[in-house]
């Protein structure tokens, strides 16, 4: 893995590209790039996907420099529909933010009401009935990025490793919630605590529960790879965190910008990302649930509307 920074150099020059060139295109800072470069500087995955986006090469270019391709062939997103039918692609849920800046209470009604349907179907049949109130300030807080009241909407629990590798595979979004949820479900199908799995996997018991907690600012890619590797995963592991960091980045929403590009890696505001995460949980919950599938029909009837 210590060759990965002398790669990325090696690279960089070929195409003919200074530091800042890179700096501009990846969004990293020249001073990152050249710790990365020189080996100062553990490569994390928000890092290796900007990097990777900035020079145009892909996830399997990474893999073939690191000659692991053998060990984890390149699980690529084949954007064709498998058996789950309701996937938010990335142009979804830019048409969905478009959708929201022409017609926001329309949009928040849509969130509400569908969230209101899950909670009904997901309650202690001796609860009380939900108000429909109370459902609409838990949607408010969970878009509420820059408030102290921010809440994300909870995550599903249980959601199987096997549907989250079906979402990649046609093509839906995949959050850093989801990569979290993949890596406790593929840890328990394995039959391991976290401390054991950081025996086995040898990586610190602190990079996984926070890969779980969905913090993938500071795992690094050699982390990511030993847990594929011992845990012999083909890699799906690899694919779904490197989805899972360009959308993190904005990376999978500047490349859907076409009439912006060449567009420098932005990201999202926060707001944003916060709407964005809002949207896609929602739709995690029906998946889960199985429930409410017309009305994933009918959003997307409305957000072909505001598609570019």
């Amino acid at each position: 893995m210590d060759k990965l920074g002398t790669w990325i150099r090696s690279v960089r020059l070929e195409k003919g590209l200074e530091i800042k060139d890179l700096s501009y295109e990846s969004g990293l800072t020249s001073a990152q790039i050249s710790r990365i470069e020189t080996l100062n500087s553990d490569v994390t995955v928000n890092s290796i996907v900007r990097i990777a986006y900035g020079l145009n090469i892909e996830i399997k270019d990474v893999l073939a420099e690191l000659e692991i391709r053998a060990f984890f062939p390149c699980l690529l997103n084949t954007g064709q529909q498998g058996k789950t039918s309701d996937i938010v692609t990335i142009q979804d849920v830019e048409a969905f933010l478009r959708f929201y800046r022409s017609e926001p209470r329309q949009a928040k009604d849509e969130l509400i009401n569908a969230y209101h349907v899950i909670r009904e179907n997901n309650r202690d049949q001796q609860e009380e009935k939900l108000s429909e109130f109370d459902t609409a300030d838990i949607v408010w807080e969970a878009t509420q990025a820059l408030s102290k009241k921010y809440l994300p909407i909870p995550y599903p629990k249980g959601m199987k490793e096997e549907t989250i590798e079906e979402i990649y595979r046609a093509g839906g979004v995949i959050t850093i919630r989801d990569l979290a949820a993949y890596v406790m479900a593929c840890r328990r199908s394995s039959g391991l605590s976290l401390r054991k799995m950081a025996e086995f996997t040898e990586v610190s018991y602190n990079a996984i529960a926070r890969l779980e907690r969905g913090e993938l600012e500071r795992i690094s890619f050699t982390e990511i790879t030993a847990l594929e590797k011992a845990l012999k995963l083909d890699g799906t592991l690899i694919a779904i965190c490197w989805a899972a960091g360009e959308f993190q980045t904005g990376i999978s929403r500047v490349k859907v910008l076409t009439d912006q590009s060449p567009l420098p890696v932005s990201g999202w505001d926060v707001e944003e990302l916060a709407f964005a995460d809002t949207l896609i949980t929602i739709v995690r919950w029906n998946t889960q649930l199985s429930i409410n599938r017309d009305w994933i029909i009918e959003l997307k009837r409305i957000l072909s509307f505001y598609a570019e």
